[in-house]
């Protein structure tokens, strides 16, 4: 029985033994084969990637190297170059160039000032004006005439288109005016009865009863009313009575009128 027991044992002990020593050599045989693995591929790297090196260098010949490349080998296309996609981005307007300043004009040559040309003045002549009116009165027709000699073109005299009684006398721009009235019928006494009965007084409410200072030719009973502007002077010349209303009078003007000359006759 004993041996019987050992016999076992020994044999359980060969067992393992013999499925120890299966088990190394099998660990033995990955191990090695692993190492045979890593050697190899450590080994045929290099040559591989020389080789796909020299495959490279084949097909893509070098610039600096003018013997390794084949003459008769097409040349490749170049590549296309990659463009820039375009931007959608606004972008801002270039900045205007800025334009040359004008250049400065010359000054003018001063233009000389025109010689005053000289004024002409007028030659004054000597002019007469004649005039001349009838009148109904009791003794017949009365007509009376009258004439004024002055100075041309500086005074001129006319009279009225209706009522040739009536005479201005222009002097610049200042018309001055003469009234003749016929006493015949009225039988006006004086010359201040004028001014009230004929209403003269109306042509200049504020006169007053002044000193003439015109007496005209051949007149009688002068008598002169005035104030700032306005003089107004009445004298008798048989049978008419001189009404002269004159505008700021100067003595020039004056001496003008003291020449009026007036005569009535009946036919």
């Amino acid at each position: 029985m004993r041996q019987e027991y050992y016999n076992d044992i020994s044999m359980e002990n060969d067992t393992k033994s013999s499925t120890f020593y299966v088990v190394l050599v099998i660990v033995l045989l990955l191990v090695l084969s692993t190492g045979t693995y890593v050697l190899f591929a450590q080994s045929i790297m290099p040559a591989a990637l020389f080789l796909s090196w020299g495959k490279d260098a084949e097909e893509t010949p070098s610039v600096g190297s003018e013997g390794s490349r084949d003459e008769n080998a097409p040349i490749p296309a170049p590549e296309p170059e990659i463009q820039p996609e375009p931007s959608l981005e606004p972008t801002s307007p270039p900045a205007p160039i800025p334009e040359p300043a004008p250049a400065p004009e010359p000054a003018p040559s001063p233009t000389p000032a025109p010689a005053p040309v000289p004024t002409a003045v007028p030659i004054e002549t000597s002019a007469v004006f004649r005039g001349s009116f009838r009148v109904s009165t009791s003794l017949g027709v009365q007509e009376v005439t009258y004439t004024l000699s002055y100075p041309a073109p500086r005074v001129s005299a006319e009279f009225s288109s209706a009522d040739h009684s009536f005479i201005g006398v222009r002097e610049g721009r200042r018309t001055h005016t003469i009234r003749i009235f016929s006493n015949t019928d009225a039988d006006i006494p004086t010359s201040a009865e004028v001014w009230r009965v004929l209403k003269v007084d109306r042509l200049c409410p504020s006169c007053a009863e002044v000193e003439p200072t015109i007496f005209p030719e051949e007149a009688s009973d002068v008598v002169a009313f005035a104030n700032t502007t306005d003089e107004i002077v009445i004298y008798y010349r048989a049978p008419v009575y001189v009404i002269m209303h004159l505008k700021k009078p100067n003595e020039d003007i004056k001496s003008i009128l003291e020449k009026f000359s007036v005569a009535a006759g009946v036919f």
